[in-house]
């Protein structure tokens, strides 16, 4: 694995078994990389110099449920430095948002005029059962992130 040079491939990620194809294949290409954990990651915000010129983040909302729910927001941060140093990240800010938030999954699904089920968004649990009037059963209830 090649470490982290301005030019080369960052590649972000959280969980170590799901990557470990692709750091694999792109090993035996001879694909230089940085394999980038999320865990072990942290940015200066005055380093004005990118660490790589291509990032590619698999960061996972669902971080959550193996007790890293920290790192989406420290994600959203990161994509935010990222943005401001110019360094071009496949699934960048605008899809890590979408991501991120079923809420906002729904307002474009609204907006590009495409059917979901009829839904709620709510910020409290104890505001579930006054949103669930007028929805039929049965209702899914699902976190917005993740």
């Amino acid at each position: 694995m090649a470490s982290a040079t301005p030019g080369s491939l960052g590649i972000y990620y959280e969980h170590p078994d799901w990557y470990r194809p692709l750091f694999e294949a792109l090993d035996r290409r001879g694909v230089p990389y940085h394999a980038v954990h999320a865990d072990q990651h942290r940015f200066d915000p005055s380093d004005r110099t990118p660490a790589h010129a291509l990032v590619f983040n698999r960061m996972s909302p669902s971080a959550y449920t193996r007790g890293r729910g920290h790192l989406i927001s420290y994600t959203s941060q990161y994509l935010a430095h990222l943005d401001r140093l110019g360094v071009r990240v496949i699934n960048g800010t605008s899809a890590w948002r979408t991501e991120i938030s079923k809420a906002y999954q729904l307002t474009l699904l609204e907006e590009l005029g495409l059917p979901y089920p009829r839904a709620r968004v709510i910020h409290d649990p104890t505001q579930a059962a006054a949103a669930a009037a007028g929805l039929r059963f049965p209702i899914i209830v699902k976190p917005n992130i993740g």
